[in-house]
C-alpha cells in the first residue's frame, strides 16, 4: 500500500505569511488616529462656518434696524469709533475710509478700561473695540455671540439642555467712505472654545514690522521683539494687520484691519525677529498717497479657528 504525500507550507513561508500580515495590520492600525484627526478637523471646520452663518445673519438683521433704519441712535460708541475713536487718533474726515470697529460684545466684557475699548494687550493696537447696546451684559453677550453647537452631559452621561456653546465671534466692520456709515465691510472671526469672561495677558500680543515691514504682494513678514515681548506665532494662526495713522512717520491715512493666516514662523539667531509666511499676499495701504513698503502694527488673535469675509454691510 502506497502512502500519498499531501502538498503543505514550510517554516519559513508560514513566518513570511506572518510577516507580512503583521505589516498590513500595522499600516491598517496607523489609519484610525489618522482618520480620528482628520475628522476633528472636518467638525471644527463645518461648525466653525456654521458660526461664521450664524454671526452673518444676526448682525445683518442688526445692522438694518438699529443703524440704517435708526442711524445708529441707539450705538452711539460704535458710530462715533468710524470717524473719530479718540486714543489720540487723528479724525477721519470726508471721502477717507473710516477706522475698523472691532464688534466683540465678549471680548469687550472680558476686559476692563481702557483694554475694553481697544484692541490688543495693554491697548497697544488702535482698533476700536466696542460691545452692541442691545446686549445687555456679559451673559446675554456670551448667549448672542456663541454657537450652540453642541449638547452637554450630566456625570451619569444624559443629555442636558445646556449646550456647548464651543464656538463664538466677533465682526470687525469698515466703512469705505466714513460719510457713508450705513456701508460697510465686514469680516467675522470665529473663536474656537474662547473663554467667556477671560483674557489672559498675550491673547492679545500686538507688535511692530521690521525691515523690509510690509511689502505688498509678498507673502513674508518679519515681527520684531515689542515692548520686550518676542511674538509668539506658530504656524496656523491668524495675525491681523491693525496699521493706523501714527504708525509711520509723516501724515497718513491707514487703517487697516486685514487678516492673514501664517503658513511658517521662523525666529532668528538673534531671538530678536520672527520671520513670518503668509497664506495670502499682503495687501497694499488703504490710503492711496502711500506707494511701496510701509510701517506695520499687527496683533497675534489667539484661538481663531478661522475669518470669514462676507458680503458688505449695505443700506
Amino acid at each position: 500500500m502506497t502512502m500519498t504525500r499531501r502538498s503543505g507550507l514550510t517554516l519559513t513561508e508560514v513566518l513570511v505569511t506572518l510577516a507580512i500580515l503583521a505589516f498590513g495590520i500595522l499600516g491598517i492600525l496607523t489609519l484610525f488616529p489618522l482618520a480620528a484627526s482628520q475628522m476633528a478637523i472636518a467638525v471644527r471646520e463645518d461648525r466653525s462656518a456654521q458660526a461664521a452663518n450664524a454671526a452673518d445673519g444676526y448682525i445683518r438683521a442688526y445692522w438694518k434696524t438699529e443703524f440704517v433704519e435708526k442711524s445708529g441712535a441707539n450705538e452711539p460708541t460704535v458710530m462715533s469709533a468710524f470717524d473719530n475713536p479718540g486714543g489720540g487718533l487723528p479724525p477721519a474726515v470726508a471721502t477717507e475710509p473710516s477706522y475698523p470697529v472691532a464688534i466683540d460684545p465678549m471680548g469687550y466684557y472680558a476686559r476692563s478700561a481702557p483694554n475694553q475699548n481697544w484692541l490688543g494687550d495693554s491697548a497697544a493696537a488702535k482698533v476700536p473695540r466696542r460691545a452692541l447696546n442691545l446686549l445687555t451684559g456679559a451673559q446675554h453677550a456670551f448667549r448672542v455671540c456663541s454657537q450652540m453647537d453642541g449638547l452637554g452631559y450630566d456625570d451619569n452621561g444624559h443629555p442636558t439642555k445646556d449646550r456647548e456653546l464651543r464656538y463664538n465671534w466677533m465682526w470687525v466692520v469698515q466703512c469705505p467712505n466714513v460719510t457713508d456709515k450705513k456701508t460697510a465691510t465686514m469680516n467675522v472671526v470665529v473663536y474656537d472654545n474662547r473663554p467667556n469672561l477671560f483674557a489672559p495677558a498675550g491673547s492679545e500680543g500686538v507688535f511692530n514690522t521690521q525691515t523690509p515691514h510690509v511689502v505688498p504682494g509678498s507673502t513674508s513678514l518679519n515681527l520684531g521683539m515689542t515692548a520686550g515681548v518676542f511674538p509668539n506665532v506658530k504656524a496656523g494662526q491668524w495675525i491681523m494687520d491693525v496699521t493706523d495713522p501714527t504708525v509711520n512717520t509723516g501724515p497718513n491715512k491707514i487703517r487697516h484691519a486685514n487678516f492673514y493666516q501664517v503658513v511658517t514662523a521662523t525666529p532668528d539667531m538673534t531671538g530678536n525677529t520672527l520671520f513670518l509666511e503668509l497664506q495670502k499676499p499682503l495687501k497694499k495701504a488703504n490710503d492711496l498717497a502711500v506707494t511701496g513698503a510701509y510701517q506695520g502694527k499687527f496683533v497675534v488673535l489667539r484661538g481663531v479657528t478661522n475669518v470669514y469675509p462676507r458680503p458688505d454691510l449695505t443700506p
